[in-house]
């Protein structure tokens, strides 16, 4: 019987789940928390398919948090991208957050291996954090681009003698529209 990972190579979603930390920051006039993204783990898909939150550890104003039941998709018109992730000297996974509320409580909504998907968040002012790409994922997409991607071929453009068309004998070029006075 193949295990879930094995399976997931022939699908277009990996169930994964964040492990995100929140920092106080002491002595700091412009910040006085972090956030970040600890690692993005191949699996934890709970029973239902909602987002949940566990909290790991929590002491000296440090909260460790596991968000678990959240998919990565793959889409065959964003293979480009997929590519050039995987062939990177370090192949990312992105993690978009929101601050959801008051409580100052990012809450990840959206995790991409898409270099592009990733930059559009980013020009929206959204919070992304970018974590090394796990071995299982890796293999997942690199089986996707393998069978998904064909690299556009590259057309040379067709030279065209521009100065044969408008060019007049002493060297002037025509001008073809006159504009009214």
């Amino acid at each position: 019987m193949k295990n879930n990972i094995e399976t997931n190579l022939l699908h277009d979603s990996f169930p994964v789940s964040i492990v995100m930390e929140h920092r106080l920051i002491e002595n700091n006039v412009w910040a006085s928390e972090k956030w970040e993204v600890e690692a993005v783990i191949a699996g934890g898909q709970g029973a239902e398919n909602v987002p949940e939150r566990m909290i790991s550890r929590i002491g000296s104003g440090d909260e460790k948090y596991i968000w678990s039941n959240y998919q990565i998709n793959l889409f065959k018109d964003e293979a480009e991208s997929y590519y050039f992730n995987i062939i990177s000297d370090t192949p990312f996974v992105f993690v978009v957050c929101r601050d959801e509320g008051n409580d100052g409580q990012l809450i990840p909504f959206n995790v991409s291996v898409n270099y592009d998907e990733a930059a559009s968040y980013m020009e929206l002012d959204e919070q992304v954090f970018q974590v090394a790409m796990p071995p299982e994922i890796y293999r997942w997409v690199e089986a996707y681009v393998v069978n998904n991607y064909v690299p556009l071929k590259k057309k040379k453009r067709k030279w065209e003698n521009w100065k044969d068309n408008d060019e007049k004998s002493d060297g002037r070029i025509e001008i073809s529209k006159k504009v009214g006075h």
